[in-house]
């Protein structure tokens, strides 16, 4: 703000905004500060390390998503995007293009579990497009279309060989 006090002087107050999250709404993306207030449009590569959480309602509530990824620091940096669902819940988006559905409450408790299935089991390194953990008493994991296929054909050779084995008793 420039304001002019008489006679001669001239006060500049310079206030900056700390660039916190970005913020995607149909095809327009801004820096938002941590109230979730757009500070620009002009986004660039400086930008790149910010979490973007994207739809309508997502700016007001990107600290809460950001809150909960600071606690597993090993998966906040696969994470690509977080998605506002029904203004109720987030779905991250990894870089890998895998999806994680987090539940509306417990969200850290998920993403806890997230992490140490993937440590015990390399989860996220799998041929899967989804990880949902919504409901508390289970994880429903979606295989990639070509896993499935992979799945299938192993299916049909096991079928096989058990008939065979069927006719030779």
């Amino acid at each position: 703000s420039v304001m002019k006090l008489y006679p001669g002087t001239i006060q500049v107050n310079q206030e900056e905004r700390v660039p916190y999250a970005l913020w995607q709404r149909g095809d327009v993306v801004s820096i938002i500060n941590e109230a979730g207030d757009v500070i620009t449009d002009d986004v660039d590569g400086r930008y790149a390390n910010l979490l973007l959480v994207v739809n309508h309602g997502a700016q007001h509530r990107a600290k809460e998503i950001i809150t909960a990824l600071e606690k597993v620091p090993g998966l906040r940096s696969r994470v690509r995007a977080a998605f506002l669902v029904g203004e109720r819940r987030w779905d991250l988006m990894l870089e890998n293009g895998i999806s994680i559905r987090l539940p509306e409450e417990n969200m850290d408790v998920a993403l806890a579990d997230v992490v140490a299935m993937d440590e015990q089991n390399g989860l996220l390194s799998r041929d899967i497009v989804a990880v949902d953990v919504r409901l508390a008493d289970r994880v429903v994991v979606r295989l990639s279309d070509e896993a499935m296929e992979r799945r299938k054909e192993e299916g049909k050779g096991r079928g096989q060989v058990a008939s065979a084995r069927g006719h030779n008793t």
